[in-house]
């Protein structure tokens, strides 16, 4: 009975062991089954992905590539926008050129008009000066006519230095250097070149300035004239002086200050000669006088720096060699002087103001610094020559 027991658990025991070996073995064919057909699967996906790999690297590239082109395509744009910007600044000057054109034009045309007629009256006027080379008899008034347009006169502005003393004698010091200029140019030049003489007594520059606009205005003829500017010694060369603010510096009794600049002279020439028509711009402008070498050594050098071969330094000639050239023989007290760079008292009528002798030599100083920079060089020195 124990042995029966013992087969049938043994039987039983075999059993299980056999099926779950059938269930091993089946399983483990399933597991194979399938590991296979995952193996197949992961085999296909792997080509799959290396597929949309080699496509995504393609398309990486193609979009690298089309946002360089899009980059060179902004940059080309922003090029294209300043290049734009440029030709709408160029259109905006050319634009305002036409304008300014045509409001100019109908003053060229004017203005072509009158060169017209200019030419016209040369022409005419050389005709009648070839005439006058052929013709021993000379024509003044018809010569007059030749050259009055190349050299209509002289102009000269300042204080009493240059309106001088008032006509008569030498003994009682009555002269000007713009009467002894006329004589000069009419017996040395051509005897129908007139000298305007515009001088207002003790007035500073400033004032001479503002007045020699206003009396240019009332003789326009005038403009077309050789200037002489010679202002500052009598009646001063400052200007009204103003605080940070732009108010009146006062003195004590309540007049404005006024204080020495030598710009501010240069400006208040500079405005005499902006007035100025004459094409070749034919001026002299004459230093002060009363000062020392030392004293005047910076304002003369501003109007040297300024005007260069224009600024007559009259000063340094009459404490030089006027004199000599005058035949006087120096005093003590002129040897003073001039030592310091300042005029002999032998040409002075008082501390300021000249001799008759004085003037002339001061005229004639300035009629050779005319002759020497050219400024009778004109249609004048042809019939000049003729007329000797």
């Amino acid at each position: 009975m124990e042995d029966k027991k013992k087969r049938i658990y043994a039987i039983a025991l075999t059993a299980f062991f056999a099926l779950a070996f059938l269930i091993l073995s089946f399983g483990t064919y399933f597991l194979a089954v399938n590991y296979g057909k995952l193996r197949e699967e992961q085999s296909a996906l792997a080509e799959q992905y290396y597929a949309l790999k080699l496509e995504y690297d393609k398309k990486t590239e193609e979009f690298d590539a089309q946002a360089e082109q899009l980059k060179e395509a902004q940059d080309e744009l922003s090029k294209v926008k300043e290049e734009l910007e440029a030709l709408k600044i160029q259109i905006t000057e050319i634009q305002n050129k036409a304008d300014a054109y045509e409001e100019l034009l109908p003053q060229y045309q004017q203005l072509q008009q009158e060169n017209a007629a200019l030419k016209s009256q040369y022409t005419e006027l050389e005709t009648k000066y070839n005439a006058l080379l052929q013709n021993p008899a000379v024509n003044y008034d018809m010569l007059w006519e030749l050259v009055q347009m190349r050299l209509p006169g002289i102009v000269c502005f300042g204080d009493s230095l240059t309106g001088g003393n008032e006509g008569g004698t030498e003994e009682n010091n009555q002269w000007s250097y713009p009467l002894e200029l006329q004589s000069l140019v009419q017996s040395e030049v051509f005897y129908r070149i007139p000298v305007a003489r515009h001088a207002w007594a003790g007035q500073p520059s400033s004032y001479i300035m503002e007045y020699a606009g206003y009396t240019l205005a009332n003789n326009p003829e005038e403009t077309n004239y050789i200037y002489i500017i010679w202002m500052g010694t009598n009646g001063g060369w400052s200007s009204p002086a103003y605080d940070s603010q732009g108010n009146p510096i006062l003195d004590d009794e309540g007049n404005q200050v006024e204080q020495e600049d030598p710009q501010k002279l240069i400006d208040q020439i500079d405005a005499i000669l902006a007035t100025q028509k004459d094409s070749a711009k034919r001026y002299l402008v004459i230093g002060l006088t009363t000062r020392t070498s030392e004293q005047a050594a910076e304002l003369d050098g501003a109007l040297s720096s300024k005007y260069g071969s224009k600024f007559v330094n009259i000063r340094q000639y009459l404490s030089t060699s006027a004199l000599t050239d005058a035949g006087i023989t120096p005093t003590a007290d002129d040897l003073t002087l001039m030592a310091q760079g300042k005029p002999p008292t032998s040409l002075l009528k008082d501390g300021t103001h000249y001799t008759d002798t004085g003037y002339r030599l001061i005229a004639r100083y300035i009629f050779n610094k005319m002759t020497e920079l050219g400024y009778f060089n004109t249609a004048l020195e042809k019939v000049h020559q003729y007329v000797k």
